[in-house]
């Protein structure tokens, strides 16, 4: 299963946008707007917040899922938004703006960091002064003087700041509530490692302080974990050498002696810990909170408790306990994952399925590969192919694609959406296994607030699900003129039904071919009923179906973003087009790039010209 960046993606990555077109698809039930963009930007970056990143020039600004520059491109740098803010960069400096480009946090900072509870820390001075550190409120009000020479995010209403290489806490109002470490660690529950150094060496000695700056545990512990489930791992050498475990609670209180030599955290109320017996060999068992040994020590091996369960081995075959100690699994199995939303993979064999922590076989031992379950749903595999199942074993897609993305092993819906390959083509299936968006992408990203990249080629587009869409950014019914314009085809006047839509010209695409079905540029075009697609076919005459080239009634029409899928020779290709009439109209100069003949445009005669002995170039 692979879990990187493919280099298609990187493709798009790197490849810019300019919204070209929006054409509306319909895939299944739901429905799904495609903007497909070319090279004006060389960069552009996943979507946060409706708005993605995007690079001209060495320069930065922002899209919207619509393809619409909202924020010029004019910063040296730039992040994505996160609760409508946004850093940047500009003249050297940094600040942030929101999703109107408005200047929040002006952008006169040497740096500055993101905001947590409230605060963000900002760095002054530049590489003649010193530089200090302080903080910002999002209102842009330096809260705190910048006089710290290194600050790091609040969280639970304190910050670690470094003053002249050596570390203290301060509040919101910027007052010291610790004393100095020669480090602080980040906190957990609610209790941050502190760390002085000893002797001339600087060994490590670790202690604990809570987030009111008071010391619980003076630094005495040659190690020391972060506290889970109420209690810490410490570790200690002994006159010897030898160095043993045990558990302090958040009163400072060795609770569990430290007298073992293996220990894990608690996990349900329950910590794993070994004893040497010798050269490598270890017998582990387990202690409760009062340094009870509740399972005695005598597995080889053994996992945390997870959903009541615990795997364990004496050999090379691992079972499973429950909290007594009681063997619910007999220890046959040469794998068993970690218990995920009340499962556990299995393997024996060569072959694997799921027990349930009462210690059953729920789905018999039949895949190649099995996943954790998460979202109600796992990945599984057969003959080098994946599928998804459900708790009870059900096939909730066929196993039949080369690829369902994951990240870290761990799979997950984003936007009750999952990104799925076959025959190196890319689609979207949504919880039900129904394809909704078609195999049809060399590559995509993973949905985010109903938006995600594609590519297609060296076409970068954007795919927006239209219900998650703001309302200004929903490609609405168009006005369609009627075109004034002359329109010569290798010379000759031809008489077209064509209309203006946005400044530019859309033909009838049946015109089309039944006027250059005698050219060197011909195409035919058919209807796939059970793709509910348009084929276009090149050096194929055309095949006159009737009411090519017929008048139109000279008057203004709406126009509805077309929701047909579209094939070139075999190949799904994006044009902008719209439903007038019941007719399908194409922009002509999309038609001409993709047939690749001339397009002109005499402004003083107001004449369109049509060259099939010519190439396509751009305006």
């Amino acid at each position: 299963m692979r879990k990187k960046t493919t280099k298609a993606l990187a493709l798009l990555l790197i490849l810019g946008v300019l919204c070209t077109s929006f054409p509306i698809n319909t895939f299944a039930s739901r429905s799904f707007s495609v903007t497909w963009l070319n090279g004006k930007y060389d960069y552009v970056s996943s979507f946060s917040e409706g708005l993605a990143i995007v690079r001209s020039l060495n320069l930065y600004g922002f899209i919207d899922a619509t393809g619409k520059e909202v924020i010029p491109v004019i910063y040296e740098d730039a992040d994505l938004f996160k609760d409508g803010l946004a850093r940047v960069k500009k003249d050297g400096r940094y600040g942030y703006i929101d999703k109107t480009g408005k200047e929040v946090i002006p952008i006169i900072y040497y740096n500055i960091g993101n905001f947590s509870d409230g605060l963000a820390w900002i760095k002054m001075g530049n590489r003649y002064n010193p530089d200090k550190y302080g903080y910002v409120d999002k209102t842009g009000k330096e809260v705190i003087s910048p006089v710290y020479d290194g600050a790091y995010d609040f969280e639970g209403g304190v910050a670690i700041v470094n003053k002249g290489g050596q570390y203290a806490l301060i509040d919101k109002k910027g007052n010291e509530i610790s004393i100095l470490y020669d480090e602080i660690h980040p906190f957990s529950e609610g209790i941050a490692r502190v760390v002085e150094y000893r002797g001339y060496e600087r060994r490590k000695i670790f202690g604990y302080i809570n987030n009111k700056g008071n010391e619980i545990v003076p630094p005495i512990y040659n190690m020391a974990e972060d506290f889970k489930d109420g209690f810490a791992r410490v570790y200690v050498y002994d006159e010897n050498g030898n160095g043993f475990y045990g558990f302090i609670d958040k009163t400072g209180k060795e609770v569990i002696p430290l007298i073992y030599d293996e220990a894990g955290d608690f996990n349900e109320g329950l910590a794993r810990v070994g004893k040497h017996l010798y050269r490598s060999q270890y017998a582990y068992g387990f202690v409760d909170k009062t340094g009870k040994e509740v399972i005695s020590l005598t597995y080889q091996l053994a996992g945390d408790f997870k959903e009541g369960v615990a795997w364990v081995s004496n050999g090379s075959k691992r079972g499973l306990i429950d909290k007594t100690g009681k063997v619910i699994l007999p220890l046959e199995y040469r794998q068993i994952r970690e218990f995920s939303e009340g499962l556990a993979a299995v393997e024996e064999g060569g072959k694997f399925g799921f027990v349930d922590n009462k210690g059953n076989i729920v789905i018999p031992l039949i895949y190649d590969f099995a996943y954790d379950f998460n979202d109600g749903v796992a990945v599984v595999s057969k003959d080098g192919k994946y599928g998804l199942i459900d708790k009870t074993g059900n096939e909730i897609t066929p196993i039949v694609y080369d690829n369902i993305f994951m990240y870290n092993g761990v799979f997950s819906f984003s936007d009750d959406l999952a990104r799925v390959e076959k025959d190196n083509k890319v689609g979207f299936i949504d919880r039900t296994g129904k394809e909704v968006v078609p195999l049809t992408y060399d590559d995509a990203g993973d949905f985010n607030d109903g938006v995600t990249l594609v590519v297609n080629g060296d076409m970068v587009g954007i795919i927006c699900d239209t219900a998650k869409l703001p309302k200004d950014q929903i490609k609405k019914e168009a006005v369609a003129t009627p075109t004034s314009s002359k329109v010569l085809v290798n010379g000759l006047e031809k008489s077209f039904n064509a209309y203006n839509i946005d400044g530019y010209n859309y033909f009838k695409l049946r015109d089309l071919a039944a006027v250059l079905r005698t050219t060197e540029k011909k195409f035919e075009v058919t209807w796939d009923n059970e793709k509910k697609a348009i084929n276009l076919i090149s050096n194929k005459p055309y095949t006159m179906v009737g009411g090519e080239l017929s008048k139109g009634d000279g008057k203004v029409k709406t126009a509805i973003p077309n929701t047909n899928v579209i094939y070139k020779d075999g190949k799904e290709i994006n044009l902008t087009a719209y439903a007038i009439d019941g007719n399908n109209y194409f922009k002509l100069r999309d038609i001409a790039q993709v047939f690749n003949f001339g397009v002109t445009w005499d402004g003083k005669t107001q004449t369109i010209g049509i060259d099939t002995s010519a190439g396509y170039t751009a305006n």
